[in-house]
């Protein structure tokens, strides 16, 4: 589904290169998990916005379904971001002025308004699935969505009246709101106590185990590890 083949990310800090990711090479398969481990600084979150069209990389390529990311078009990388791909990160990263809703409307209204001329036969079939693009449609599928999580008392509540769990949950049902096949995690529970992290992870996997939605994870906790079918450990910008 995704290979990723010899990546290399390097940043200009004055003269000085700051040599991040050293030659990546890694497949995933479609609906499987996976978890990469890794202490602080590894490269896992610099590897996770590259393979998510976040990041270009300094050398190397990465490509979805055979086609490379970093060859399309600022436009249609966005668009295969916004439409196969979801993200959860470790601070949620929520609009703090509006509500859970409209927090997790946000990606299909902008899909709506975005990008009508990149809507391909893919998106049609996922509009005769449920995914409805427009207003109401997209309005009935949030709501399902935090209903799902637990969130049907909340819809109007903003960021800052939701704990750090209930933040987190928003975060993944606006990652889940446009059906995306692929689903980056950076750090999902680090913020969380365990036990709202145990829930957080139940979420996720189980999103792997009804949809089959390919679940990939970075994370220093090798706990989390052992959720997942395979598992990746990073060291200083190489997998060992």
């Amino acid at each position: 589904m995704l290979r990723v083949e010899g990546v290399h990310k390097i940043y200009k800090t004055g003269k000085r290169d700051l040599r991040v990711l050293r030659g990546i090479d890694l497949e995933i398969k479609k609906s499987e998990t996976l978890t990469v481990v890794g202490p602080s600084g590894a490269g896992k979150s610099t590897l996770l916005h590259i393979m998510g069209g976040l990041d270009r990389p300094s050398k190397g390529r990465v490509l979805l379904d055979d086609k490379e990311l970093y060859r399309l078009s600022d436009k249609k990388r966005a668009w295969v971001r916004n439409n196969r791909i979801g993200f959860v990160f470790q601070f949620y990263h929520l609009l703090p002025e509006f509500t859970a809703l409209e927090n997790v409307l946000l990606p299909a209204l902008i899909w709506a308004q975005g990008f009508p001329r990149l809507r391909s036969g893919q998106a049609r079939l996922k509009a005769s699935l449920g995914f409805a693009r427009d207003r109401q449609g997209s309005k009935n599928r949030a709501e399902y969505l935090l209903r799902e999580f637990g969130l049907g008392e909340r819809l109007r509540h903003r960021p800052g009246e939701l704990s750090g769990g209930e933040q987190q949950r928003v975060a993944i049902a606006r990652a889940l709101i446009n059906g995306p096949e692929l689903l980056f995690c950076d750090e999902p529970t680090g913020n969380l106590d365990s036990s709202m992290g145990e829930e957080i992870l139940n979420i996720l996997f189980n999103l792997n185990k009804n949809n089959n939605t390919t679940v990939v994870v970075v994370t220093h906790d090798k706990e989390i590890a052992k959720r997942s079918s395979r598992v990746i450990e990073m060291r200083d910008g190489k997998f060992i």
